[in-house]
């Protein structure tokens, strides 16, 4: 493994579709741990999923594939991608209420990577 695939790298996902109340919180998780990717996962007021995904490239490019299909009952329709700073998560957290982060820096705007499924 060289130097460039272990660094870590830091992305927000904001994942559009039928995605609130179909475990898509939890399922990102167990997707997480598998790829080794720390963050956390929220639900937003607007029917989204926010993500905030930290590790390897590789890992890191996974995740976003499996965030583009989600769990089986799930409908992704969209999915953004847009680089950050490192925060230098240790775990992956479900973030249960919007009172714990604030949701008005969610990617959205700006340069996004736009992902349709």
């Amino acid at each position: 493994m060289n130097q460039e695939s272990t660094q870590k790298k830091h992305v927000d996902i904001r994942v559009y579709g039928k995605v609130q109340e179909t475990g898509y919180r939890f399922s990102a998780m167990q997707a997480a741990y598998r790829y080794g990717v720390f963050g956390i996962v929220q639900y937003v007021p607007d029917g989204s999923v926010y993500i905030e995904a930290e590790g390897a490239a590789e890992n890191l490019d996974l995740f976003v594939s499996w965030c583009q299909r989600g769990p089986s009952w799930a409908r992704v329709k969209n999915v953004l991608v847009e680089e950050g700073a490192v925060l230098s998560y240790t775990a992956f957290d479900i973030i249960r209420n919007n009172l714990v982060r604030q949701t008005e820096n969610i990617p959205g705007a700006g340069e996004s990577l736009a992902i349709s499924a």
